[in-house]
C-alpha cells in the first residue's frame, strides 16, 4: 500500500502523513471484503485496542519495496458519506429462526447490527431488494453476487457492533439465520 494523507486545517496550515518505515502492519478480524459479495469479518481476531492511538501491540514493521512509477493522485469520485441513518420498518421471526429485517425502501448502504452473544457465534446477512411470492428474498436480481455479510462475535459481555461498511449492498430487505445470540439490540441501514 502507498497512501499519502494531507490534513488542512482551518487556519490555512497542512499536514502531510506518507506511508514509510515508521508505519506497522498485521492482521485482524477482517478476513473478506468485496463490494458485491459482501464481508466476513470475525471479532475474535480484532486486536485489542488497535485503533486507538499509541497501539503497539501484534503489529510488526512493514516490507518497504520500490514504489511503482507516478505518484499517488487523490480520487476523483467524491467520498462516500451516510446521508441518513433508515431504522428497520419491521423486524420478523420466521418460525425457523430465520429474521427478516425490511427497511421499507429500496436502498443503497449497509447494516449496522448491534448484537450480544457467545464468543464464535455466527450471523449471516443476506441481502436482497425484495420478497418473492412465496414469501423469502428475491435472489434472482442479485445474479451472481452472494450479498452476504457475515460477523463471527468476539463475545464481548457488553454487546458488539457490526457495520460491514460495504456501501454497495443494494438492499430493501435483510436476512439473517437462526440466530443463536440474543436479539439484535438495534438494526439500521445507512
Amino acid at each position: 500500500m502507498r497512501a499519502q494523507l494531507e490534513i488542512d486545517f482551518a487556519d490555512g496550515t497542512r499536514t502531510v502523513i506518507n506511508t514509510d518505515s515508521d508505519w506497522t502492519a498485521g492482521t485482524g478480524g477482517l478476513r473478506y471484503a468485496d463490494l458485491q459479495n459482501g464481508v466476513v469479518d470475525d471479532a475474535r481476531l480484532e486486536p485489542a485496542g488497535w485503533s486507538a492511538p499509541g497501539f503497539s501491540g501484534a503489529f510488526g514493521p512493514v516490507v518497504i519495496v520500490e514504489p511503482s512509477a507516478g505518484r499517488p493522485v487523490a480520487e476523483v469520485a467524491p467520498p462516500i458519506r451516510v446521508h441518513e441513518e433508515l431504522p428497520a420498518q419491521s423486524v420478523t421471526r420466521r418460525p425457523d429462526g430465520r429474521i427478516f429485517v425490511d427497511f421499507g425502501q429500496n436502498l443503497v448502504g449497509w447494516v449496522r447490527l448491534r448484537v450480544r452473544g457467545n464468543t464464535g457465534d455466527r450471523i449471516i446477512i443476506r441481502h436482497a431488494e425484495m420478497l418473492q411470492a412465496d414469501d423469502e428474498l428475491y435472489l434472482i436480481a442479485l445474479r451472481s453476487a452472494s450479498a452476504t455479510d457475515e460477523y463471527v462475535l468476539g463475545g464481548d459481555p457488553d454487546g458488539e457492533t457490526f457495520e460491514p461498511g460495504s456501501p454497495c449492498t443494494d438492499s430493501g430487505m435483510s436476512r439473517s439465520p437462526a440466530i443463536r445470540a440474543s436479539w439484535p439490540r438495534r438494526i439500521s441501514s445507512h
